[in-house]
C-alpha cells in the first residue's frame, strides 16, 4: 500500500464531516417539522432519528481510532530518556452520552411499535 500523507486522509475525512453536518441539519429539521405537525410516532421518524444518531457515533469512533493509531505510531518513533509518553485516553469523549443516545433511540423504536399495535386494537 503506498504511503498516504496524513493531510490527504484527513481532507477526505473533513469532506465527509461537512457533508454529514448538512445532512444532519436537514434530518433534524424534518424531524422537528413532523413533531410540530403532531406526527411523532411514525416509522419515518425512526429512520430520521437513527440516521441522526448512528452516523455521528460512528464518525466519533473512527475519529478516535485515527487519533489513537497516530498517537501509537508517534510513540513508537519517539523516545525521550527519563520521560513517559502518555497515549490517547479511551475516555476522551463521553461513552455514557453515546450509550444514552443509543438507548433513547431504541426506546423510541419500541414506542412506535407499541403505538402501531395500539392503533390496531379495537
Amino acid at each position: 500500500m503506498p504511503f498516504v500523507h496524513r493531510t490527504q486522509r484527513t481532507d477526505k475525512f473533513h469532506l465527509y464531516t461537512a457533508w454529514s453536518h448538512r445532512a444532519g441539519i436537514l434530518l433534524w429539521t424534518r424531524l422537528f417539522i413532523s413533531i410540530i405537525r403532531k406526527e411523532v410516532f411514525t416509522s419515518i421518524n425512526i429512520r430520521r432519528i437513527r440516521w441522526g444518531v448512528y452516523p455521528p457515533i460512528a464518525y466519533h469512533l473512527v475519529k478516535y481510532f485515527l487519533n489513537w493509531s497516530e498517537t501509537r505510531d508517534a510513540m513508537a518513533q519517539l523516545t525521550i530518556p527519563g520521560y513517559t509518553i502518555q497515549p490517547a485516553s479511551p475516555f476522551e469523549f463521553s461513552w455514557i452520552g453515546i450509550l444514552l443516545l443509543i438507548l433513547l433511540t431504541e426506546v423510541f423504536v419500541v414506542a412506535v411499535k407499541l403505538k402501531q399495535e395500539n392503533d390496531l386494537t379495537i
